[in-house]
């Protein structure tokens, strides 16, 4: 196994800069570790593993599912819809610098789990079981819900019942990220909102500032990701602000060792522990306990500014806050597209867009498959 590894290793790495043309990156996955996902699906060409095997199923149910929607879906319902979102998210912005951050962050959490159908927003639950706001990853740190409430509302008052809780969601998000110096990317509008809360999926899918690469990279291919899709997603953390109990086991306890990550730049770490101190906190009533926050891109003269090249040029020092995000430089494939973001030779905005939309029409339901919430946070009666 060793040795077919290392072939593979050398193999990719010859042949690197004529496969980094090609938008998914092929055959990387394999290296990485992918192949249980294709057990039976999997075709050699010229020894590398064909990612399209794997995507094909998935891309033509997204197409036909994406085919549901339009640009303008609602030109004659609430042709202001676009507009409303897009002002109400540049005011709330205006008075919260932290807002592109959040609406981000929210928009991933609920499309990566189940779909863009806007349960992560939901207080009720069917069952009377735990919602995905009770998820750990989520728990006292996912933030943005009152924001959605504010643009719903903006929209209420125009257009009763019609835009639906996930487009808010997926065009708050692309909105904010555009104002906060992010790239624009094109979106059609149609979702509706699902009728379930995914608390175990939220509990289970949902990536980790912990995991290693190989782990990472499942996640989202799970998801029909990419390798340069999962790449230029996670440079949506050159924005925002990290919770520190998503970091304190690389500041005090690596892999249950009593020591910090050997990893950490020896200036960073002390840095990084001070401000984690449970002193420089605020206690939050959903967890009960202190909750110190550091910027997911320490050096950014403004963390709340969308800037993917130096974010990228931090991994590339070794300086990333979050594991999961240095360990894209653990491989010298994704090590070097993080080289290539960080340098502008290939084009962050581009793939990141891509990879947004991707995102953005993962699990879609339209028509009779879901509703129209009135208030996001609970079913229509």
């Amino acid at each position: 196994m060793r040795f077919v590894l290392g072939f593979l290793v050398f193999s990719l790495l010859f042949s690197f800069q004529a496969a980094a043309m090609e938008v998914r990156g092929e055959g990387v996955e394999a290296l990485l570790g992918y192949d249980e996902y294709r057990v039976g699906e999997e075709r050699e060409e010229g020894g590398f593993l064909n990612y399209a095997d794997y995507t094909a199923g998935e891309e033509r149910e997204s197409m036909r599912e994406e085919s549901l929607l339009s640009y303008d879906y609602y030109k004659n319902s609430c042709p202001q819809a676009e507009s409303i979102i897009r002002d109400t998210v540049s005011e709330l912005t205006r008075n919260r610098s932290n807002v592109p951050a959040v609406l981000l962050r929210l928009a991933f959490h609920d499309c990566f789990v189940e779909g863009c159908e806007a349960s992560v927003l939901l207080d009720e639950v069917v069952d009377g079981g735990p919602s995905e706001k009770e998820a750990r990853p989520n728990k006292g740190s996912l933030k943005g819900f009152d924001l959605i409430d504010m643009i719903k509302s903006n929209l209420q008052n125009s257009c009763p019942a019609t835009v639906s809780c996930a487009d808010i969601i997926v065009l708050s998000a692309r909105d904010a990220i555009a104002l906060a110096g992010g790239p624009f990317y094109p979106l059609k509008m149609g979702r509706k909102d699902g009728f379930k809360s995914h608390f175990e999926r939220a509990e289970a899918e949902l990536p980790r500032p912990s995991d290693h690469l190989n782990t990472t990279l499942s996640r989202f291919m799970a998801k029909g990701f990419s390798l340069i899709d999962t790449i230029s997603l996670l440079g949506g953390h050159s924005i925002g602000k990290t919770s520190c109990r998503f970091i304190n086991d690389r500041l005090f306890n690596m892999s249950g060792g009593g020591l910090p990550d050997p990893t950490l730049p020896l200036d960073l770490l002390p840095s990084l522990r001070i401000a984690c101190d449970p002193a420089n906190g605020i206690s939050h009533a959903a967890t009960g306990i202190s909750d110190p926050q550091v910027p997911l891109h320490l050096e950014a003269t403004n963390n709340q500014a969308f800037d993917a090249t130096h974010f990228y040029a931090n991994l590339a020092w070794g300086r990333g806050v979050l594991f999961s995000d240095q360990q894209l430089m653990s491989s010298p494939i994704t090590a070097a597209i993080v080289r290539q973001y960080a340098s502008g030779e290939r084009s962050f905005d581009s793939d990141f867009g891509a990879a947004m939309i991707k995102l953005s029409n993962l699990g879609l339901l339209s028509g009779g498959a879901g509703e129209v919430r009135t208030h996001c946070a609970y079913f229509n009666i």
